[in-house]
């Protein structure tokens, strides 16, 4: 900006001054171009948040999440995965948003990972790819063919990882950038929360199950006593 400019331009000008000027100047407007990208994201974030229900079950929780963050990147497919201690791997979970409903569940990614050339999301933390057909990183079978970008973050119920959060292919063919993936994080911070919630609330209503049933014997019991 011009007053920036006559700030740091004046006569007399030594070298070494006019130096340290310049690079204070420079420094100034990288963070403020920093702090204007941060506002950005807080005030689109703010715009599209959202308030999972729990009344539907865990497919209208899962639809609800995928469609969310399928809006807010602008992807054509979006897909959650699940812990399975079973098969000590993430699972997918139906539904997803733009993709083969009968194959979700098929898809999965193993905790341990293979080879340390591959993705591992415990211990590489969240991916981008513009190039997933051709990315060694991913493990054979996880990317479905056609698929051209992809962004997948870890889903955190407390310091434990119980889930990931994928999105690919933006809609406009662009591909995705670092502050799509922040965007990406902050979905899935408010799924893991909906997620946890979900969890509980199954507990919750298996535990009044089990007393429902105590009651019930304890007033057969009392009824055949008398």
């Amino acid at each position: 900006p011009p007053a920036e400019v006559d700030d740091v331009i004046r006569e007399p000008v030594r070298p070494r001054e006019l130096n340290l000027r310049v690079r204070l100047a420079v420094r100034i407007q990288a963070e403020r171009r920093l702090l204007h990208a941060r506002n950005e994201d807080l005030a689109t974030w703010s715009q599209s948040s959202w308030t999972p229900s729990l009344a539907g079950g865990a497919e209208a929780l899962f639809n609800q999440i995928t469609r969310h963050a399928a809006k807010t990147l602008r992807a054509e497919k979006s897909m959650v995965f699940l812990y399975d201690a079973e098969r000590r791997a993430m699972v997918g979970q139906h539904p997803g948003v733009g993709l083969d409903q009968a194959l979700l569940p098929k898809l999965h990614y193993p905790v341990q990972g293979e080879a340390s050339q591959r993705w591992n999301f415990r211990l590489n933390g969240p991916l981008l790819t513009n190039d997933a057909q051709h990315d060694k990183r991913l493990i054979p079978g996880f990317v479905s063919s056609g698929l051209r970008s992809l962004m997948v973050t870890p889903i955190l119920a407390g310091p434990q990882i119980s889930g990931l959060l994928a999105v690919a292919d933006r809609l406009d063919n662009q591909p995705f950038r670092d502050e799509d993936l922040s965007q990406l994080q902050l979905v899935a911070g408010q799924a893991g929360v909906a997620v946890d919630n979900h969890r509980l609330h199954e507990q919750l209503k298996s535990i009044n199950l089990r007393l429902q049933e105590f009651d019930r014997l304890k007033s057969e019991f009392v009824a055949m006593v008398a």
